[in-house]
């Protein structure tokens, strides 16, 4: 079942940096959720000697103010938090070099709820790691982009949609070939 592949996944991963991520609440099908609280506790528990992991609890974000009408997936607030959530863990790691298998659960909720911003790590961001000749996509701190930026946030990345001009030329391409 599923602590057979977090098991797998840790084997093949021991030296990694890992944020491993709960199971959200189902606030579709509520039965499932004793069960979903079940497995997040034995996750939490397998993982919680293992240096390199982090397991990033949902607790913070299981009502159902954090979920669609339909109960399954997370609504914009819901995935403001989640997000704030995930990058205080990843942030932490960085921070520190390695995991602390530390159960993050909190996170300034009333800056997720109300922000469309990213916060800038107050740390210098590491320089650039060669991977295969290519170099990494973080950006270093001499970045044009962060360099561009007077105040202490950045706007979110946007996100390309279906009406883009790249997306419908790679569209129409796709079609000629088929």
């Amino acid at each position: 079942g599923l602590l057979h592949c977090v098991k797998s996944m840790l084997k093949v991963a021991e030296k990694t940096n890992i944020v491993l991520v709960g199971l959200p609440y189902r606030h579709d099908k509520p039965s499932l959720n004793d069960l979903i609280s079940s497995l997040n506790t034995q996750i939490q528990n397998l993982v919680s000697s293992l240096k390199t992991i982090t397991f990033l609890s949902l607790i913070p974000i299981r009502g159902p103010s954090y979920y669609s009408r339909m109960g399954l997936h997370f609504n914009l607030t819901g995935k403001r938090v989640f997000v704030q959530l995930l990058f205080k863990s990843i942030q932490e790691v960085l921070e520190l070099g390695f995991s602390t298998s530390s159960v993050a659960t909190h996170v300034g909720t009333q800056d997720a709820l109300h922000s469309t911003q990213c916060q800038v790590v107050s740390q210098p961001l590491p320089t650039p790691v060669s991977i295969s000749g290519q170099n990494s996509c973080l950006p270093s701190a001499n970045s044009p982009q962060l360099a561009s930026h007077d105040s202490d946030t950045l706007p979110l990345p946007r996100i390309p949609s279906r009406t883009d001009k790249p997306f419908l030329e790679k569209s129409a391409a796709n079609e000629m070939v088929t």
